[in-house]
């Protein structure tokens, strides 16, 4: 995708050679845009995947207590310090997990994306671009559906 975007660039700079709808300083703005978009949602993966590691952890921890008790029922149950213990996880891990889970992960980066969601081209600047590649695809007698076609590969 980021080939295609990238040709779709060149393109839109060759064309603004000819046309000065866009300029070259507003599209390094919009490539810039576009790396800090692409940074905040790396951030964001990354919060997703601390936040899966964080509860896999205890899914493992808490499953291995249940193990130990599966094992030596007798000795668990009878035993005042492990009833005190799991009564105690009950009541203060469930409830915080239970808050955990109702918490969105990554708010900040959601914050930062609907700032940076505000700073795209606007539908004004798409559709210039838009015609200035039209104008590109007349003058060279390019068909735009196989540049879209050789493009978007990805896509398939």
């Amino acid at each position: 995708m980021m080939v295609g975007i990238l040709c779709l660039l060149l393109l839109l700079l060759i064309a603004s050679a000819q046309s000065e709808n866009i300029t070259v300083s507003e599209l390094k703005k919009v490539v810039k845009l576009e790396r800090e978009l692409l940074h905040n949602l790396r951030i964001y993966a990354h919060e997703l995947e601390n936040r899966l590691r964080h509860i896999n952890g205890a899914i493992t921890e808490y499953g291995e207590h249940i193990q130990q008790l599966d094992g030596h029922p007798d000795l668990y149950m009878s035993n005042p310090l492990f009833a005190f213990r799991i009564i105690t996880h009950m009541r203060q891990h469930w409830p915080a997990w239970q808050l955990y889970m109702t918490q969105p992960p990554g708010s900040d980066q959601l914050e930062m994306q609907q700032r940076l969601i505000s700073l795209l081209p606007t539908r004004d600047a798409h559709k210039q671009a838009a015609q200035s590649l039209q104008s590109l695809f007349k003058f060279y007698n390019f068909a735009p559906a196989n540049f879209l076609l050789e493009n978007n590969k990805h896509l398939r």
